[in-house]
């Protein structure tokens, strides 16, 4: 993000926003956030991913929640000895995290796509 911010500040239009006597704030929110808000999205996504599977991986090895509480992670390690049994009480938690990862991705990625077609068309 502060790579994408850093190719944004020296670009014509925030040098005419100083040159206007803007604050340091009002650039930021007016001229650099809606020309980064993609890259800005596409990064939320990515740690909101890894932050969903380390605190599955962390239930897993039994860091998390206590065994009461409904945890995807969990539900996994509880079930994996009765896999050949019962596949299902494994994969279903299993199939649940993987959508909720891809699900993040293709969302940020869908808005990503979707503002930066908006600010080539503002730009043409």
């Amino acid at each position: 993000m502060r790579g994408a911010a850093l190719a944004v500040v020296p670009a014509d239009y925030v040098t005419a926003a100083r040159a206007r006597g803007e604050g340091t704030w009002s650039i930021l929110r007016r001229e650099v956030l809606p020309n980064i808000a993609d890259v800005v999205c596409v990064e939320f996504a990515m740690r909101a991913s890894w932050v969903v599977l380390l605190i599955s991986s962390l239930s897993f090895l039994g860091f998390g929640a206590d065994p009461p509480t409904p945890d995807w992670g969990l539900m996994v390690a509880e079930n994996r000895t009765a896999i050949t049994v019962v596949p299902m009480a494994s994969i279903a938690p299993i199939t649940a995290l993987a959508t909720l990862v891809i699900g993040l991705n293709l969302a940020a990625d869908g808005l990503s796509k979707a503002w930066g077609v908006d600010r080539i068309r503002e730009g043409s």
